[in-house]
């Protein structure tokens, strides 16, 4: 097979899964969009309360991806790990007046007690509701820098937005950057909720950065989460055009890039498994590598990159860069 040959079948396998996962997201989003609509109806009328009664229905709900070549489907149960009938361990000898308490597997909610998440090299285990909170994070971030516009490339149905301003983020204007139209109509229609909240939902492709809806700005803060990990090869000019948004733009990737920061024969169990994910899923190879890249070519100023620091989920950990433009 020639070069360009091989080339040209690499684009259509990466351009089959980025089309497979976006299908699937379609779908993910519009069952959220479809629960949140009940929840509205049934009274709830701030953002915040909305998307948290979400996050207990999604806790409790059996969830599945089935990736068929042309058939992506999401499939949802609603709360049917839920436990309504309480879960005992105490057992009471009121004869000898003791108890006994039989060790516990389950909460009384029906979660597991235990759950495994990777930190660094490793993984540590922890309680069930011990919660990877980004957006605390982004809240300690933004509370004594300035910025006059918050951005989120592919904000999925705007959790993060949301949260980030209801916990504490800038009072400035959001933007919300999504790539699935069931996302953005679910972002529109929470934001509605809320006429102090200035937020606006966009289409977006990483594919194809395009910010011609964004107005003139000087300083934006700009951040991804878990989003470029379902794009295989970011295109070489996407950092290159985040960087020129603004006069002055900060731009934070909690992404699961760790593995990409070392050669393959140096892995450790968590990076073995990540890296054998990734390959499974079509997801992205080359977020580090563009960094580096556009960092030694004075195109952006990286300030910050480490690998595993931020929670995650069991073999797909959260990796920190941070960047900025070159003034």
């Amino acid at each position: 097979m020639t070069e360009q040959a091989q080339d040209a079948q690499a684009f259509n396998t990466q351009a089959f899964n980025n089309d497979i996962w976006n299908d699937y997201y379609e779908q993910a989003w519009q069952v959220r969009k479809d629960l949140m609509q009940r929840i509205i109806s049934e009274g709830e009328r701030h953002p915040l309360r909305v998307i948290s009664k979400l996050e207990s229905i999604m806790r409790f709900s059996h969830q599945e991806r089935i990736l068929e070549k042309d058939n992506p489907r999401f499939i949802f149960e609603e709360d049917s790990h839920y436990v309504r009938q309480l879960i005992p361990n105490v057992h009471c000898d009121r004869e000898v007046r003791s108890i006994q308490l039989e060790p516990v597997l389950k909460l009384p909610t029906g979660l597991d007690v235990d759950q495994l998440l990777p930190h660094r090299d490793g993984y540590q285990r922890v309680p069930d509701y011990t919660y990877n909170d980004n957006i605390q994070f982004l809240v300690d971030f933004t509370r004594l820098r300035d910025f006059d516009a918050v951005i989120e490339l592919g904000s999925g149905f705007g959790q993060n937005l949301f949260k980030l301003y209801y916990q504490g983020g800038p009072n400035v204007p959001y933007y919300a950057c999504e790539y699935t139209q069931s996302g953005v109509s679910c972002t529109d229609m929470l934001a509605q909720l809320d006429a102090d909240l200035r937020l606006e939902a966009h289409r977006f492709d990483y594919k194809n950065p395009d910010f011609s809806f964004l107005p003139s700005l000087k300083k934006v803060l700009v951040f991804t989460c878990h989003s470029i990990e379902q794009v295989t090869y970011i295109p070489n000019e996407l950092i290159e055009r985040i960087s020129a948004i603004a006069q002055d733009v900060t731009c934070i990737h909690i992404e699961p890039f760790g593995f990409q920061l070392k050669a393959q024969e140096h892995d450790n169990e968590l990076d073995r498994e990540h890296r054998e994910l990734f390959a499974k899923n079509g997801w992205n190879q080359n977020l580090a590598q563009s960094l580096v890249f556009h960092h030694l070519n004075n195109t952006i100023e990286l300030t910050y990159m480490a690998a595993n620091v931020m929670g995650g989920t069991k073999a797909n950990p959260s990796s920190l860069a941070l960047w900025s433009s070159v003034k």
